[in-house]
């Protein structure tokens, strides 16, 4: 309890909380950054912690998790279940929970559930590298 008061104190008087990327993520969060300057020239657009944690309910892989605080900072966190990333362990689906979670912390988007997106609340595979590479060319430029 003690700790937690000395963290909220901290963060009431301005001091902002580090960024933490669990070594897991590095790559994909990696791949993420270089893709999005390669398309757009910007870099992420906050500090965004990338952890393993708890999922709310059934269906959730991951979650951007956003806290405001009353200083006017905010939070952002994306929340992994350690156990449904390791079902999904393959290159594709895993870059596309991270972009997926990244496009709601990083570029603020919403669902899209009309068609095949990055931004679908269902996950569904690009068949191969150029399939994706149209994938992630609509999530950041939307061509």
């Amino acid at each position: 309890m003690k700790y937690l008061f000395i963290l909220l104190f901290l963060q009431g008087c301005g001091v902002k909380l580090k960024q933490t990327i669990d070594p897991e993520f590095i790559y994909y969060v990696n791949h993420y950054e270089d893709t999005k300057y390669r398309l757009t020239g910007d870099y992420i657009n906050y500090p965004i912690s990338v952890v393993f944690g708890t999922r709310r309910h059934a269906k959730e892989i991951a979650r951007c998790d956003i806290r405001s605080y009353t200083t006017g900072e905010k939070r952002y966190t994306i929340i992994v279940d350690k156990k449904q990333w390791e079902k999904y362990n393959s290159e594709f689906l895993r870059l596309w929970v991270i972009y997926h979670e990244m496009g709601h912390c990083d570029l603020d988007l919403p669902h899209f559930d009309s068609h095949k997106d990055i931004m679908n609340s269902s996950i569904s595979m690009a068949k191969d590298w150029n399939e994706w590479n149209i994938l992630v060319q609509e999530l950041f430029i939307g061509e």
